[in-house]
């Protein structure tokens, strides 16, 4: 997942991506995520488009509460039919990769 991305998913979530960025093991992109506004303001695509570890990926996701929704081949950010089978952001992100993830979040559905 890029780093744009990680961020952009935990747009509602902004103290779960900060705590666990402070972390020691993950100290070097704290100081990138301290500093994003920055990045995107110069549109910095070497540190947004930078790929981050998928272990961080999942250490985030899975503490994040959000959840997508998966109905005959269409996942959405919201509930559409009683049927649907609720997937954390984690599972989402291990079934279908964050662009996925971050694209049903920023257009509300995407179909598979």
């Amino acid at each position: 997942m890029k780093f744009w991305e990680l961020n952009s998913i935990c747009r509602d979530q902004p103290k779960l991506l900060a705590k666990t960025l402070s972390r020691s093991c993950w100290r070097s992109l704290e100081v990138i995520y301290n500093d994003f506004s920055t990045y995107v303001g110069d549109q910095e695509r070497t540190i947004l488009d930078m790929e981050v570890p998928e272990n961080l990926c999942i250490e985030v996701l899975e503490q994040h509460p959000g959840q997508v929704f998966l109905f005959e081949g269409v996942l959405r950010s919201y509930r559409f039919a009683p049927a649907e089978e609720a997937l954390t952001y984690l599972d989402t992100f291990l079934q279908f990769g964050g662009s996925a993830l971050e694209e049903i979040l920023e257009k509300g559905s995407i179909e598979f």
